[in-house]
C-alpha cells in the first residue's frame, strides 16, 4: 500500500545516512569550485585519490585486510597526487587542496555506502544522499539565483539525471562487493574527464597530469589485481 511505497523515507541508521550524504554535499561542492579555477583533468586525477584512501581505510574502518603490497600501491597513490599537484611549483596552486578534500569526504563516503548496506536499501540511501543536498542549496539559492535560458534548463535536466542514475548504481555496487574492490573500477573517470576537458573546455593536459593519472590508476588498478588474484587463491 501507501505505507509500503514510502518505506524508503526511513532509515534504520539516520545518523550513517546524514555522515554519507553530507560527505558526498561536501565532495560535490569542493570539487565544483576546484574545476572552476583548475583544470577539469587535473581536479579529476587529484580526487582519484578517493579510491586509493578507500583502500587505505578499509582495513581500519570495515575490518577488511590490506596486505603490504596493496599499502605500496597507497604509497604510489600519493605520489601521482602530487606529480600533478607539483607542490611548489606554483602551477596548480592552493586550489590543489580543493581535490584533495574531495577525494578525503569521497573516501567518507564509499566507506559509509559501504557500512549501511545491510542496513538500508539502496533507495533509501540514494533518496538521503539527494534530499541533504537537496536541502542545503534550497536554502542558499535565493541569494546566488540567476535566470536560465531553455538550453540551460535542459542541461541541468540532462546533469541532474545522469548524476541520479550514476549515484543509484554506485550504490548498488557497494552494496554487492567489497570497498577495496570496486574502488578502482572508477578511476575511467580520470580519462573520460581528461578527454571531456579537451573537447568542451580545450584544456591540453601536461605531461605531469597524464604521468601523475597513469601513476594514481595504476595502483588503483593493482590494489583491483590484487584482490581478483586473492579471491581466486581462496576460491
Amino acid at each position: 500500500g501507501r505505507t509500503r511505497s514510502l518505506s524508503f523515507l526511513r532509515a534504520r541508521r539516520p545518523g550513517l545516512q546524514l555522515i554519507r550524504a553530507s560527505a558526498l554535499f561536501g565532495a560535490t561542492s569542493s570539487m565544483y569550485v576546484a574545476i572552476t579555477h583548475m583544470q577539469l583533468g587535473d581536479a579529476s586525477a587529484i580526487q582519484f585519490l578517493a579510491p586509493v584512501l578507500v583502500t587505505a581505510l578499509s582495513g581500519l574502518v570495515l575490518g577488511e585486510h590490506v596486505g603490504p603490497r596493496r599499502w605500496t600501491a597507497v604509497v604510489f597513490g600519493f605520489i601521482g597526487v602530487l606529480i600533478v599537484a607539483r607542490p611548489g611549483s606554483g602551477v596548480l596552486g592552493w586550489w590543489a587542496i580543493l581535490p584533495l578534500m574531495t577525494a578525503a569526504m569521497l573516501a567518507v563516503y564509499m566507506l559509509m555506502t559501504r557500512i549501511i548496506r545491510d542496513k538500508d536499501g539502496a533507495a533509501t540511501t540514494t533518496f538521503y544522499s539527494t534530499a541533504v543536498g537537496a536541502f542545503v542549496l534550497s536554502a542558499v539559492v535565493p541569494f546566488f539565483w540567476q535566470s536560465l535560458s531553455p538550453g540551460q534548463w535542459s542541461l541541468m535536466l540532462i546533469m541532474g539525471s545522469a548524476g541520479a542514475m550514476g549515484h543509484f548504481m554506485l550504490v548498488r555496487a557497494f552494496f554487492t562487493a567489497e570497498a577495496s574492490m570496486l574502488a578502482p573500477f572508477t578511476y575511467s573517470q580520470v580519462v573520460a574527464s581528461i578527454i571531456w576537458g579537451l573537447l568542451i573546455f580545450a584544456d591540453v593536459p601536461s605531461v605531469w597530469t597524464i604521468c601523475g593519472a597513469l601513476v594514481v590508476s595504476g595502483s588503483g588498478l593493482y590494489v583491483w589485481y590484487r584482490e581478483a588474484s586473492l579471491r581466486r587463491a581462496t576460491s
